[in-house]
């Protein structure tokens, strides 16, 4: 059998061929079953040559065993007249026997007559576009957000559910990355065979995993979690050890297809943070299992990362004042955020910062937080030269690189002075590594900055930290006093840690001075300084300057 061409159609082939990066340009006659395929596909999936008989069967034994039977049934369906359009990804194996995921297109071209002529297309292989985890062969993050984002400009439903292990680092620690890499494509392909081809897996950050469906209803999804859940926890073998792990997940019903992707990302997030810490891995629907909540939840999240990027529009910042026990004055204040914006009226700070705390957008968002507490600062600093302005810094700041310039940067360009800024850790702040966290204080410090630990007690490492970091002060949790004039466990606590901090020569704040019976019960403690609704709720800008404490 011969191809059926010429000169110049050879031409314009071989022209596409070389300007299709990243993909091979195929062309069968479907008269012959003859078919030219580019030199690179050739080359690098190790073909007999660009011309070839039967080219369907010789690729498709190159296509991985367990998406072999979907692609001949799509080809089948194809060359039989019963669709005119290929459209399929699958993972293909190349000539050094490794998988890349491609996305195959193809159409079928017909003569005058309306009789099937040439069936062409292209392979675009993702693997040679970083698009691809190399650990699981699966689409990454970015590829992921490419997904929806292609569903939202074609007004189309969907689902996520994303999904991740507890404490999956132990299985590292005990066996070895590369046995935990195992465990990992392990899970994935029991994801894969219990998916059915409903609906696509790509490797998120870590080891999270996200599937996206447009098939699958929310209890077709819950029931898939549940045989994921008992599978991780009890079918798992990996080099002949039985590994147990306690998955998580969360799942994002989009039926605004308007949402943007990165706001559906973060409710994803944030649902799986929810099953992770508060519902011992149970499958947690944004906002509780109530489809119409959860989609005002994520109309709500996209509405917030909306406001950042429009310059952080509907945020704005209130001050509480921090009161020197010994003298009832205000020494300080601390800065907290607040977001307004019609129709959705006040949303508080500890609603939203949860469901965006992990989303890039967050660095922003903590970036006007800090700047504008200069800006503001500069002005109470006229009427009261010795006062601190605290600023709380999170995760999302300090782990970035750019952090430090951004911070010299904003000293610079406000000119607020940084011996009168005190910025406060965050719970999450802690999670860092500890010498990559020490360096980044000793940095600051470097400037004159001042350093808090910001709900002390709260976390399992607080003792440690103040033995590890330089730090200048620590703030008390309120639910270590709210009952402390009645239980003597928390007496014992808040002294014990008070004469900890005098001895290092550490400042304290009590947090949740609520009245002035407290106030008073208090004074027996040795603090430095005071905070609650006692002396004044969070308040504008202008009404803090309006306080009897500010006068």
């Amino acid at each position: 059998m011969s191809f059926r061409t010429s000169e110049y159609f050879d031409k314009i082939f071989e022209a596409f061929s070389a300007t299709a990066k990243g993909s091979y340009i195929y062309l069968c006659d479907m008269w012959t079953d003859m078919s030219r395929w580019s030199k690179s596909a050739v080359d690098y999936f190790g073909l007999p040559g660009e011309y070839m008989e039967d080219a369907g069967t010789i690729w498709a034994q190159h296509i991985h065993p367990e998406d072999r039977r979907r692609y001949q049934e799509d080809i089948d369906a194809v060359f039989s007249g019963r669709k005119k359009n290929h459209e399929l990804e699958y993972r293909a194996m190349d000539k050094n026997g490794n998988y890349v995921v491609c996305t195959c297109s193809g159409v079928v071209i017909e003569d005058e007559a309306g009789n099937p002529e040439f069936f062409a297309g292209t392979i675009t292989n993702r693997g040679t576009i970083e698009n691809i985890d190399p650990t699981t062969n699966l689409y990454n993050l970015y590829e992921f957000l490419n997904a929806l984002r292609l569903l939202r400009e074609r007004g189309k439903k969907y689902r996520v559910l994303l999904v991740g292990f507890k404490h999956f680092s132990d299985v590292n620690d005990l066996y070895g990355y590369s046995f935990g890499n195992e465990a990992m494509k392990l899970f994935v392909s029991i994801m894969q065979n219990d998916l059915m081809d409903k609906g696509k897996i790509f490797r998120m950050d870590g080891t999270r995993f996200a599937v996206l469906t447009t098939e699958l209803r929310v209890d077709d999804l819950k029931n898939y979690y549940l045989r994921l859940q008992e599978k991780a926890k009890n079918h798992l073998t990996v080099q002949e050890n039985n590994v147990s792990l306690a998955l998580c997940g969360g799942l994002v019903v989009v039926e605004d297809c308007q949402i943007s992707e990165h706001a559906i990302h973060a409710a994803a997030r944030y649902a799986l943070n929810v099953s992770k810490n508060e519902r011992h891995g149970e499958l947690w629907i944004v906002e509780n299992d109530d489809v119409d909540k959860n989609k005002k939840t994520v109309e709500l999240i996209n509405v917030l990362r909306s406001s950042i990027i429009e310059e952080c529009s509907g945020f704005y910042l209130c001050y509480q004042p921090v009161v020197s026990p010994q003298t009832g004055k205000m020494t300080g204040a601390e800065a907290l955020l607040r977001w307004n914006r019609e129709p959705y009226g006040e949303i508080s700070p500890g609603q939203f910062i949860p469901w965006l705390e992990k989303d890039s957008a967050f660095f922003d968002l903590g970036n006007y937080v800090l700047r504008q507490a200069m800006l503001d600062g500069k002005e109470f600093l006229k009427d009261h030269p010795d006062m601190i302005i605290n600023v709380n810094l999170s995760y999302a700041q300090l782990e970035r690189s750019e952090f430090r310039n951004t911070l010299v940067g904003f000293l610079l360009s406000t000119g607020f002075p940084p011996e009168h800024l005190c910025l406060e850790l965050t719970e999450r702040c802690r999670l860092l590594d500890m010498n990559f966290l020490r360096n980044e204080i000793i940095f600051l410090k470097s400037y004159g900055i001042k350093i808090a630990l910001d709900d002390f007690g709260t976390g399992f490492s607080s003792l440690n930290l103040l033995r590890e970091l330089p730090i200048d002060y620590i703030k008390i949790d309120r639910g270590f006093v709210s009952e402390i004039e009645n239980n003597k466990a928390d007496q014992s606590i808040v002294k014990a840690v008070m004469t900890c901090a005098r001895e290092l020569d550490i400042g304290v704040c009590v947090e949740g001075i609520e009245n002035e019976r407290l106030r008073d019960y208090l004074q027996n403690y040795p603090a430095q300084g005071y905070q609650g609704y006692y002396y004044s709720r969070p308040v504008t800008k202008e009404e803090f300057k309006r306080l009897e404490l500010y006068k």
